[in-house]
């Protein structure tokens, strides 16, 4: 959905819908308006009013999206699981590629912004 927002710009619920449709997605405008809503909610799109309608667009881009979503990713594993998770990453990392140990060790050190 967000491509479609990052296509097309500032939109309609009914022209994501019938974008998506267009493109073979078999959804109810009733489940765009649901996710377009949720999206908005966790600022990943903002939402004007002109008259009757609502018009979205994307408030971030690829990588604001993908950054959102590992942080959330991340926050919901340390909640659940705190400790364990930490382990379990610091032994995956240990395990991966050194230059991804390397470059989470350069990222543990910059100072906080």
């Amino acid at each position: 959905m967000l491509e479609a927002l990052w296509e097309m710009g500032e939109v309609t619920v009914r022209e994501v819908t019938e974008h998506l449709r267009a493109g073979g997605a078999d959804l109810a405008y009733t489940t765009v308006l649901t996710l377009m809503s949720r999206l908005a909610a966790r600022g990943l799109l903002t939402r004007r009013r002109v008259g009757r309608a609502d018009l979205y667009r994307a408030a971030v881009d690829r990588s604001g999206v993908e950054a959102a979503l590992s942080r959330e990713a991340i926050d919901r594993l340390l909640s659940a699981h705190g400790e364990v998770a930490l382990a379990a990453f610091a032994a995956r990392m240990r395990e991966g590629h050194p230059e991804q140990l390397a470059r989470l060790r350069a990222l543990l050190e910059e100072p906080e912004e």
